[in-house]
């Protein structure tokens, strides 16, 4: 997968998280080997999502909305608060 193919999905994913988040800032904190982390902001919440590249890789761009609802990724974001989230190509689960 292409570095320009990447960032277009991660575009996808932070169209995602703006349309469930509208009054949040989405900023990308850190580019890993296997991830990217973003952190949402708003005020004094925060939330932290770590979006493993293998996610990106496995799935269709026009896919990815439905795949983070199925996830539940959303409810998992506002449940956990300021835990990290991460966020793989079988699911979502809290980690650091």
């Amino acid at each position: 997968m292409t570095a320009n193919t990447t960032n277009t999905k991660l575009e996808e994913v932070v169209s995602f998280l703006k349309n469930e988040f509208p009054d949040f800032e989405i900023n990308q904190s850190d580019v890993r080997e296997m991830e990217t982390v973003l952190e949402l902001t708003s005020g004094r919440k925060r939330h932290i999502l770590r979006l493993r590249h293998e996610m990106l890789k496995s799935t269709p761009i026009e896919d990815i909305p439905a795949r983070l609802s199925g996830f539940r990724l959303v409810q998992t974001l506002r449940d956990m608060e300021d835990f990290p989230i991460i966020v793989s190509a079988n699911g979502c689960v809290v980690g650091w």
